[in-house]
């Protein structure tokens, strides 16, 4: 399945809402071609994230942010992510989630990842 333009440009309007300097990232959950929540990468916290998934309190994923905004858990299961960094230089590069990400991802039933990689392009997990 290849991603919607619409969903891809999503992540990237989102990824610009970062106020990282080093590098931008942004996450848009969907179902189908409906987006249901996005975040962005932030120097803050998230108190309706589980401590468990914060890996250091001053900091918020991009994943952890777009979950936090759905109050719903259950229009979460069975949906898709995208998460994509933005180089400085405005390119693409690796967004894999992290460890906790991934627990997180995984423990909201979202069954598939996709994030963008080192050279640009855009693949695709399955949890």
């Amino acid at each position: 399945m290849s991603l919607n333009s619409s969903i891809i440009k999503a992540a990237v309007e989102a990824s610009k809402k970062s106020p990282c300097t080093d590098f931008k990232v942004g996450a848009v959950i969907f179902k189908q071609n409906r987006i249901l929540s996005f975040g962005f990468n932030s120097q803050r916290s998230c108190s309706s994230i589980e401590s468990q998934y914060k890996r250091f309190d001053f900091t918020l994923h991009a994943e952890a942010h777009a979950a936090s905004k759905i109050k719903d858990r259950n229009l979460l299961k069975d949906a898709s992510i995208l998460i994509v960094r933005i180089k400085k230089d405005g390119t693409l590069s690796m967004a894999k989630p992290c460890e906790y990400c991934e627990h997180m991802i995984k423990s909201f039933n979202i069954k598939k990842v996709y994030y963008s990689t080192f050279e640009g392009e855009i693949v695709r997990e399955k949890f």
